[in-house]
C-alpha cells in the first residue's frame, strides 16, 4: 500500500511540513560582530518572541541569508561555529554538521555579492545552565580561515518541561 500515490502529493506533503516549520520561526534582530559579508536576515526556529528561548535537549535552527563579499570555496577550513556567550562563560554549541558547504542549503563556491541562504541546526545539551541570558555568536569561516560572517542574537536556555509545569 502506498501512502502517497503520486509525486505531486509527496511534494504537497513536503510543502506542508516546511510551512509548519516556518510557522515556528521568527525573523530576529541581530548584530554583526565581524566579517565582511552583508547579513540580510536571520530566522531562528523555534522562536516565538525575543529573546528566543532554547529548550534543553532540543534542536535550534538558524536560517541566515547573506551576501558574501569574497569567493567562498568548499574546503576543510570552510566551517560554521556556534558559541553561547554568557559573559564569564563561553560554550561551543554542537552543530549537526560544521562543514559550511555540506547539507546547509548552499552550493560552494559562493560568489561575491550573490545572496544565499544557509540553514544550520544546533543541539542544546541538557547539561547547559538554564535561565542565564546569553548571546549566540554564529560564525562562518572561509577556505583561508577568514570570517565570512559573524552575527549575534540574544537568547536564553530553559528546561524542556518548564511549560508543562514539570520538574527542572
Amino acid at each position: 500500500m502506498m501512502i502517497f500515490p503520486s509525486k505531486n502529493s509527496s511534494i504537497l506533503v513536503l510543502c506542508l511540513f516546511l510551512c509548519l516549520q516556518l510557522a515556528t520561526a521568527k525573523n530576529v534582530h541581530f548584530n554583526n560582530c565581524r566579517g565582511t559579508s552583508a547579513v540580510v536576515s536571520v530566522d531562528i526556529s523555534p522562536c516565538e518572541k525575543e529573546p528566543c528561548v532554547f529548550y534543553k535537549g532540543t534542536n535550534v535552527t538558524y536560517t541566515v541569508t547573506f551576501k558574501p563579499s569574497q569567493r567562498v570555496k568548499n574546503s576543510e577550513q570552510t566551517k560554521l561555529k556556534f558559541v553561547a556567550d554568557a559573559g564569564i562563560m563561553k560554550k561551543n554549541l554542537p552543530l549537526k554538521n560544521p562543514m559550511a558547504c555540506e547539507n546547509h542549503g548552499i552550493i560552494c563556491p559562493l560568489e561575491p555579492g550573490v545572496q544565499v541562504t544557509l540553514v544550520s541546526t544546533s543541539f542544546v545539551e541538557k547539561r547547559f545552565p538554564a535561565f542565564i541570558p546569553f548571546r549566540s555568536n554564529f560564525y562562518m569561516y572561509d577556505q583561508e580561515k577568514k570570517i565570512v560572517f559573524c552575527l549575534i542574537t540574544k537568547n536564553i536556555i530553559k528546561p524542556k518541561y518548564e511549560e508543562k509545569g514539570e520538574g527542572y
